[in-house]
């Protein structure tokens, strides 16, 4: 299975299909949005493009919550149990999961639309912030679709091999600097998860 990202690098209704299956997209109308929502374009993104609504088993991603709660609003402060950042990357006072993993939730942020990192080991040293991962919700759902066509990967070119071309993809995106170990974590659960990934 070739990697196919997608096109333009602007994520889109078919490219998700494609990649999660006609049933791996979550594409609410806008009345399901929660008005707390604020960020104009990513509203925009959510009920015309939508987001992956499924579970890439062999690494423990997991958005099928997505189906039945939608987005649910979370306060950053007692989420995080930290305090919160400042300036170009300050976290406002509401976010939303749209993906999560045993060791990490990507967390939507209701002002910026910006994607934060969660991560539940460090909540309760107050350590729970992870750091901002992307700039905008588009840029996140395309780095997912790149890592659950890399899942596959793996079978044909082996683990390391995968993770290496995985890398770098994410430092095409300026995405592997802050972060270099993020989806290396994420890729040592390959095979302990039963893998419900639709083949091409």
């Amino acid at each position: 299975m070739n990697v196919h990202d997608a096109p333009g690098g602007v994520p889109d209704t078919a490219w998700l299909e494609q990649v999660f299956g006609a049933d791996g997209v979550w594409r609410p109308t806008a009345e399901q949005l929660p008005e707390s929502l604020t960020h104009e374009p990513t509203r925009a993104f959510l009920t015309e493009v939508g987001l992956p609504c499924a579970k890439v088993g062999r690494i423990g991603l997991d958005s099928l919550f997505l189906r039945e709660e939608g987005l649910w609003a979370q306060d950053p402060d007692e989420l995080y149990g930290v305090s919160r950042p400042k300036g170009d990357d300050a976290v406002s006072d509401i976010c939303f999961k749209v993906m999560d993993h045993t060791d990490t939730a990507f967390m939507l942020d209701a002002g910026s639309g910006a994607v934060d990192l969660f991560k539940p080991d460090g909540w309760d040293a107050g350590l729970g912030y992870g750091g901002r991962y992307t700039s905008s919700l588009p840029l996140l759902v395309r780095v997912l679709g790149l890592a659950a066509q890399t899942v596959e990967l793996v079978d044909e070119i082996g683990r390391d091999e995968a993770i290496e071309a995985f890398d770098a993809r994410l430092d095409e995106l300026g995405l592997l600097d802050a972060h270099p170990y993020l989806w290396t974590e994420v890729f040592e659960y390959i095979d302990e998860y039963f893998d419900e990934f639709p083949v091409d």
